[in-house]
């Protein structure tokens, strides 16, 4: 498979690397359908953030899923999906409270395309292994376009981990008075 992959300041350069597979029966895998290109990425190019020779880029995507573990409950193949930027269990301390960068089942602040301690892969890449299906994955709403939808991809799914639980403890609260 193809994989977009930082050389130097200014030199990007697509990979040839082998495509990933299900490691474990919570995971999924997805194909990148859209990738956006966030402020960060554009340090990297340009030098302004460091970013090893080699490294995979981009961790803003949407995409389908094409294989999922065993284990995964909250999605079927060919649904689409945007995917968390952050590696995160969903079910630790800190990814119950919305703090998803802190997740203790991975190395900290575990992410795609940022040079970051766990080889996750980038976005820019055709397809993603994703550790964590049920939290990372937030279906699309039905006939939404995947392109309009891309900055979903970071700062508004980075939003709703932060107030969703929140919302979600209220409406449980209010639903048993």
């Amino acid at each position: 498979m193809r994989q977009l992959t930082f050389i130097k300041p200014g030199k990007l350069e697509w990979w040839d690397v082998p495509e990933p597979k299900i490691r474990r029966p919570g995971e999924a895998i997805v194909r990148s359908i859209v990738v956006g290109r966030c402020d960060l990425d554009t340090g990297y190019v340009r030098g302004l953030a460091p970013l090893a020779t080699g490294n995979a880029i981009g961790h803003e995507c949407i995409a389908e899923v094409v294989d999922l573990g065993d284990e995964v409950t909250a999605f079927k193949l060919g649904d689409r999906v945007v995917v968390s930027p952050q590696i995160c269990c969903g079910t630790c301390s800190f990814c119950r409270r919305g703090l998803t960068g802190r997740c203790s089942a991975v190395p900290f602040a575990a992410s795609y395309g940022m040079g970051r301690e766990g080889n996750y892969g980038g976005a820019a890449s055709d397809f993603v292994r994703v550790p964590y299906a049920d939290a990372m994955l937030v279906r699309l709403p039905a006939r939404s376009d995947p392109i309009k939808m891309i900055g979903a991809a970071d700062a508004v799914l980075d939003a709703w981990r932060c107030v969703g639980p929140f919302f979600k403890s209220a409406q449980a609260a209010a639903s048993s008075s």
